[in-house]
């Protein structure tokens, strides 16, 4: 990992087909670089009839990460 570094971000994205490929579950962590420590964390799961957009979820995801942190879990 580079110098210099305040927060590592990684991502789970589960993908389902039904018709359309659709984007059924994102989970979103901001880890601490030197001590591997969770900082944030978020999830937004929608079966297919409550889809949205991949770019919604992840929006939506963040906005409750950085609004309170570590508690992004709906």
């Amino acid at each position: 990992m580079p110098e210099n570094v305040d927060v590592k971000v990684t991502y789970q994205a589960k993908w389902m087909w039904d018709m359309t490929l659709s984007l059924l579950d994102l989970e979103i962590q901001f880890v601490d670089p030197d001590t591997g420590g969770i900082l944030a964390e978020g999830r937004s799961y929608r079966p297919s009839l409550q889809r949205k957009k991949p770019a919604f979820m992840a929006r939506e995801v963040l906005s409750r990460m950085l609004s309170d942190p570590g508690r992004g879990d709906p």
